[in-house]
């Protein structure tokens, strides 16, 4: 049986994904540069560990980057690949910082399990605190326990990850154009071809 127009329709997070982020990546009219800083840039800040203050960092970056020393990216995805590291995504993430960290300061037999890394973070904050004061409380258990293995372990994985994101977004958005600009030159070349045909008859 065929589906129905009401099956066809996308959910409210991938209407908010296509429109807010796909179509202005692929049809922007800045150079495809300029797309692929702004994905980096919100891969950065996504990986940096300052979790909750990623958005804010995005700003800053791009207010500093365009009005003061003529560097731009395009703000919008930035803002979005920031939400790449959430509420859902943080805690292995950060693990994950901490097992590189400890293995890059040689303290191979100094690894706390998963479980316990994420009992800590779970019971950081009170569970009446405020978004602000639940960040705050985050960076505090980071720099206490775990500060420099974190930090450092972010290090490789941010700039990997980063110059990733940089490399694959501008090869897509290349893609794209090139793939438009061929669809156009060929309906180009079509209605020509029809319109000549029309006035070579009688």
């Amino acid at each position: 049986m065929a589906a129905g127009p009401r099956s066809k329709r996308r959910s409210p997070l991938a209407r908010l994904i296509r429109y807010r982020l796909h179509i202005p990546m692929i049809r922007s009219g800045h150079p495809p540069e300029h797309t692929a800083r702004g994905v980096m840039m919100g891969l950065i800040w996504a990986f940096v560990p300052l979790f909750g203050l990623q958005m804010g960092g995005v700003l800053l970056s791009w207010t500093i980057g365009s009005r003061m020393i003529g560097w731009r990216f395009a703000l919008i995805p930035a803002v979005a690949f920031t939400w790449v590291t959430n509420i859902l995504t943080i805690v292995p993430v950060y693990y994950v910082y901490y097992i590189t960290g400890q293995l890059m300061l040689g303290h191979w037999n100094d690894i706390a399990g998963y479980d316990a890394f994420a009992a800590l973070f779970a019971s950081t904050a009170p569970s009446d605190a405020g978004f602000f004061e639940a960040v705050w409380a985050w960076i505090e258990t980071l720099l206490t326990y775990w500060g420099v293995p974190i930090v450092l372990g972010s290090l490789p994985w941010t700039i990997i990850i980063a110059a990733g994101g940089y490399r694959l977004s501008l090869n897509f958005v290349r893609a794209y154009r090139r793939r438009r600009a061929e669809r156009m030159a060929r309906r180009a070349g079509n209605t020509a071809e029809q319109r000549g045909e029309e006035a070579s008859e009688p």
